[in-house]
């Protein structure tokens, strides 16, 4: 009989396998990368995820992964900063939209608001985009593998002015969904 802590860990291992996708880490490194990201995020403790969350703290703690990630991943793999941080995002966004690890860990709404949306080419134009219709700004979106952190936090600051003003979103997670491949949505 399978107890909670092993049932626990195949849904952590299966959200990890849907949010690091081909798609999402498409020419992002070298063969191999999505192996051993995925390879990471299984082991990773989401009750440290959660901690961060109650004490918010979770932007210093998704930074501290950011950084522990890349030094993993880097070197072998040529990994950039903004493509560890969209996976990161993906990944603890869909531990959200999991109902079992919702319930497991304790979540609620007020810890999703903190999440960051996960910045790609679709999301980081729609953004600027509506960001404009609010207040002009000068910021273009390059690419994600030239992305930093300073351009992301800045693209972030545009996501929750956005998400609430245009959106009416309590988390700018949920802009990833309305931006992803809408103009073939329509």
């Amino acid at each position: 009989m399978m107890n909670k802590n092993e049932l626990f860990k195949h849904h952590q291992r299966r959200i990890v396998n849907m949010s690091i996708s081909t798609s999402a880490f498409r020419s992002q490194g070298k063969p191999n990368t999505i192996k051993s990201t995925r390879e990471i995020l299984y082991t990773l403790d989401l009750n440290q995820f959660k901690k961060s969350l109650e004490t918010e703290s979770y932007i210093n703690y998704l930074d501290i992964q950011t950084k522990y990630f890349l030094d993993k991943l880097t070197d072998t793999y040529e990994v950039k900063w903004g493509t560890i941080r969209k996976g990161l995002n993906l990944f603890f966004r869909d531990v959200f939209y999991s109902a079992f690890m919702f319930k497991e860990l304790g979540l609620n709404d007020s810890h999703f608001a903190q999440l960051e949306v996960p910045l790609d080419s679709y999301t980081g134009l729609g953004i600027l985009e509506d960001a404009n219709k609010i207040t002009p700004t000068k910021l273009k979106w390059t690419t994600i593998k030239e992305l930093t952190p300073q351009k992301s936090k800045q693209i972030q600051d545009f996501a929750k002015i956005v998400a609430e003003q245009i959106y009416q979103l309590e988390s700018t997670a949920d802009l990833d969904l309305i931006y992803w491949k809408r103009e073939q949505a329509a």
